[in-house]
């Protein structure tokens, strides 16, 4: 850098910058005599490399290349990655980018996968519910379809009013049972604990409302 020379240390020695712009001084005795001698070059490089070199080791991480030069290789232990910091690069936070960002590609799939997973047994949960029902309402109208039209020809009211005030009770009955039912149903299910499964109390519970709806009450409705 310099052409003439400078006093270091009370000796004569010569400026420098390396290829990073650090500047220092080399005295003259110690400049090498041939390409083939060892010289003591930047030693703000040469100690950044050491910090970095045992950094990298508490972190997966391996130098591979890099002193003297503009950037320091380096590849971490785990998946192979190979990639490059500068000497101004912060040795607090010193890690693989591409591991990062692997690994956050990753939890979101993990997290679609869980979500999937836990829409399709919400998915079975509710089949299964109407599977039971459609089974429940099919043994009740074989069962109590004589007797729902003998009860409903002689309880049939001749005024609006009663029959209203009938049916009324019918359905706040049926909303009882079918709340109670519900209920227990949804405490069988651990996986319907969860946020999803507050969703589905509706649905469960009119299964079993319908369930509970005498079949005359739900023909008169329609």
């Amino acid at each position: 850098m310099s052409s003439r020379y400078s006093i270091c240390k009370g000796k004569n020695a010569i400026k420098f910058r390396c290829v990073n712009l650090h500047t220092f001084y080399i005295p003259i005795d110690s400049l090498p005599q041939s390409s083939e001698e060892d010289c003591a070059w930047c030693c703000k490089c040469t100690k950044f490399h050491k910090q970095c070199t045992e950094v990298a080791s508490h972190c997966g991480l391996q130098v591979l290349d890099g002193l003297y030069k503009p950037k320091i290789t380096l590849c971490c232990e785990k998946r192979g990655h190979l990639f490059k910091i500068p000497y101004t690069k912060k040795l607090n936070n010193l890690s693989c980018c591409d591991c990062r960002r692997e690994e956050r590609e990753e939890w979101k799939d993990h997290i679609k996968q869980e979500e999937l997973r836990r829409t399709e047994e919400q998915t079975r949960i509710q089949q299964e519910l109407f599977e039971q029902a459609r089974q429940e309402m099919s043994n009740q109208y074989s069962s109590s379809w004589s007797s729902s039209s003998h009860q409903s020809s002689h309880q049939q009211p001749y005024n609006g009013g009663y029959q209203q005030h009938y049916y009324g009770q019918i359905e706040e009955q049926a909303n009882r049972e079918a709340k109670k039912l519900a209920q227990e149903y949804l405490k069988q299910k651990p996986c319907c604990n969860d946020k999803p499964a507050e969703e589905n109390k509706e649905k469960v519970f009119i299964v079993y409302k319908f369930i509970q709806t005498p079949i005359d009450a739900i023909t008169v409705a329609m």
